[in-house]
């Protein structure tokens, strides 16, 4: 019977200390399961603040491709101006040359004339035809010189609208990346939100999970004790059995 209640009251200091180990030991897994969910919920913010980092780069990166796009546009415009501007001057002096060259050549004319009938000789004849051809070559060559006056022009105001035609496609494009830059920045905000949202989420269910767990162990930890003490009063039991049965025993073969 001594040895009985020694086995149990071993027994009892078993399950206590199993019942102490599995709660050290749910202790232990919650407080890892914790810190798993630590780390990958910063690992993820972390990854969400670099990629908000490299987004805004990017954005800024557009905006600067913009500015200087801007002042491309600027000096096309500028540019195209200027050859405008060249090209009225162009013509304005051209045509005044030519102004010159025909009152010039009809002042010849005039004297041609005033010397001819001075000299008594009708313009009949070679004078006259003279007169005529010398006419006709000047007047040729002030149409080609109008014609070459007016092509300068017409190149002159041909570049100018290339650049602004440049200038205007450029504006438009740069300012169309721009918008997809900045859309882009959004859209990419309002998906780091949600993800840092759903990390969060993450976050709170591995806590939870891991508590879920640490009370599984509990439990587990005392029904170990339940099935120790169970066990404890079963072996009392037994031995205050056999005890009474014994003195029973001792006190019937007294009486004999």
């Amino acid at each position: 019977m001594i040895f009985g209640l020694i086995g149990a009251g071993f027994s009892l200091l078993g399950g206590l200390s199993q019942a102490r180990m599995q709660r050290q030991q749910a202790d232990f897994n919650r407080m890892i399961a914790e810190s798993n969910a630590g780390f990958n919920l910063r690992a993820e913010m972390d990854a969400l603040q670099l990629d908000e980092i490299q987004s805004q780069m990017a954005y800024q990166d557009a905006q600067f491709n913009y500015f200087i796009v801007e002042k491309e546009i600027e000096a096309r415009e500028e540019n195209a101006l200027r050859l405008r501007q060249f090209a009225e001057a162009r013509t304005t002096a051209s045509r005044e040359v030519i102004r010159r060259k025909r009152a010039d050549f009809e002042r010849f004319q005039s004297s041609q004339r005033s010397a001819i009938a001075a000299s008594g000789v009708t313009e009949q004849g070679s004078p006259l035809e003279l007169l005529v051809e010398t006419a006709g070559k000047a007047e040729l060559a002030l149409d080609e010189m109008q014609r070459e006056v007016n092509y300068e022009r017409r190149d002159l105001l041909d570049r100018a609208y290339l650049e602004e035609r440049d200038a205007g496609v450029a504006g438009v494009m740069a300012n169309l990346s721009l918008q997809q830059a900045g859309f882009g920045n959004q859209m990419a905000e309002v998906s780091r939100n949600m993800q840092r949202v759903n990390a969060q989420q993450r976050y709170q269910i591995a806590k939870t999970g891991a508590v879920y767990q640490q009370a599984q162990g509990y439990a587990q930890a005392r029904a170990t004790l339940y099935q120790t003490g169970a066990s404890l009063l079963n072996s009392v039991s037994s031995w205050l059995g056999q005890r009474d049965r014994a003195n029973y025993l001792g006190m019937s073969n007294r009486v004999r």
